[in-house]
């Protein structure tokens, strides 16, 4: 049992270095370890990078697509799909039909699909704001509270949080 698991292991062995090789010999013109660099130099620099704004505007997306998930499944919040299609409609700009009958993972996920469209400027101070709300339960509790009055506003909510 031993040779045949020793046999498997050459073979294996054989086989990737068989096909690392090929993509070696398939991208001779790239220099790897300058490549390497060059992406370690933009990720240090956060923000001057190799890949200018772009990189930026990513991380930022990034960043408020991760927080969704948590911010979304806050009852207080959001206690329906409804609320939940505000906010996005309101505070991102979407346009999500409200009449569809969607569950909340299928909203969640379209916001985060569509979240891409937003400028730097918007992500950066909605970002902020939402982690400000997702951190503090007292914020939670005022942004209850302002719910129920009837000029309720998401993006009141996220100006006065960005500030």
């Amino acid at each position: 049992m031993n040779k045949k698991k020793n046999e498997q292991c050459v073979e294996k062995f054989l086989n990737f270095a068989e096909e690392l090789s090929w993509l070696l010999d398939n991208y001779k013109g790239l220099k790897i370890e300058e490549t390497v660099m060059q992406i370690r130099e933009g990720l240090n620099n956060e923000g001057t990078s190799v890949w200018g704004n772009d990189l930026i505007v990513r991380k930022s997306t990034r960043s408020l697509v991760g927080i969704f998930p948590e911010l979304f499944q806050n009852k207080v919040l959001f206690p329906s799909n409804q609320a939940i299609i505000e906010f996005a409609n309101e505070v991102l700009q979407m346009r999500i039909n409200p009449s569809k009958n969607r569950s909340k993972t299928e909203i969640i996920g379209e916001i985060v699909c569509t979240t891409y469209i937003l400028t730097e400027a918007e992500i950066e101070k909605v970002v902020n704001a939402l982690n400000k709300m997702v951190d503090n339960e007292n914020v939670v509790k005022k942004v209850k509270e302002m719910k129920r009055n009837s000029t309720f506003s998401w993006n009141e909510i996220i100006q006065k949080l960005a500030e």
